[in-house]
């Protein structure tokens, strides 16, 4: 038998009437979450994403597959966003193979789970699928005389010196955000697990392995970087 673990997609999930010995309802620490299960004897846990605190933290879905067991688990996605490709080669990776934003998957991947060969299929015939190339050759930009072509070093130097521009004007600015900081809100951030994020997979953009370093130097004369640095972290 399974195991459901609903939080806001719980209409969708009910709506399936997947056979259940428990059904947990509510939003969990992947933690209390764990303890609450290990003494069911199940064969699949039918999870809504969004029950989980952090579930895209690649730290909570390790957690979820050595605990739990990636074969066991079926992850119902939300619906309103797609996936990221690096977020679905990390579950893939962890040998989690049912996973979809579709209900009816779901169902399916309980009868009949997935495979390794199965989701990698999937997987790069979707993100193909979605791929567009964006990229512009500054050859085929200029096809004037040679005038008014505009050499590609040019270019990248025009290009450079207008992103550095930007880059100081929106620096400047962020100081002037950071003098009105109030340093009490930096010591107890406004953190509601129960609100609407603006994306869900935030949380894994920000811990996965493509990890971005910010240098941060000071532009004057007087201190500010050290304690700049500081209140960034903290945050």
């Amino acid at each position: 038998m399974n195991i459901i673990v609903t939080n806001k997609q719980k209409n969708i999930i009910d709506n399936a009437n997947i056979d259940a010995i428990k059904d947990f309802n509510g939003l969990f620490n992947v933690d209390d979450l764990i303890s609450k299960v290990k003494n069911y004897f199940f064969s699949k846990i039918i999870l809504d994403a969004t029950s989980i605190i952090n579930f895209s933290s690649r730290d909570v879905i390790e957690k979820l597959a050595s605990s739990i067991g990636a074969d066991r688990l079926v992850i119902l996605l939300p619906s309103e966003q797609k996936p990221p490709k690096e977020f679905t080669d990390m579950l893939i990776n962890l040998k989690i193979y049912n996973f979809s934003t579709d209900i009816n998957d779901i169902i399916k991947y309980i009868a009949t789970p997935n495979t390794y060969e199965n989701v990698i299929g999937d997987n790069q015939s979707v993100n193909n699928s979605l791929y567009v190339d964006n990229s512009i050759k500054a050859n085929d930009m200029y096809q004037e005389d040679d005038s008014n072509i505009l050499k590609n070093q040019d270019y990248q130097d025009i290009n450079s010196n207008y992103n550095q521009s930007n880059e100081m004007n929106n620096f400047n600015n962020d100081i002037n955000d950071y003098d009105t900081f109030n340093d009490e809100e930096a010591q107890t951030p406004d953190y509601n697990i129960n609100n609407n994020q603006n994306n869900f997979y935030d949380n894994f953009d920000n811990n996965n392995n493509n990890k971005i370093v910010i240098g941060v130097k000071n532009v004057t004369l007087h201190a500010g970087s050290t304690t700049l640095i500081f209140l960034m972290k903290k945050m």
